[in-house]
């Protein structure tokens, strides 16, 4: 199985109140992201297409 996050457990659509606050989270990588000014930019990335059919090894479940 190609592990990406189309095949992800963390990967969340929510339905916001408003059209910014809708679309696909990583509910693994959220809060880091959030943490380090970057959240925009994993949203965006979780928008593309190509971004979320890439393999990646955030895929694997914390232990």
């Amino acid at each position: 199985m190609r592990k990406n996050c189309n095949s992800c457990q963390h990967l969340e659509w929510v339905d916001g109140e408003h059209e910014s606050d809708t679309g696909f989270t990583c509910n693994k990588r959220h809060e880091q992201m959030w943490a380090a000014g970057r959240e925009q930019e994993l949203l965006d990335n979780l928008e593309s297409d190509k971004y979320r059919a890439r393999f990646k090894r955030c895929f694997e479940p914390e232990a």
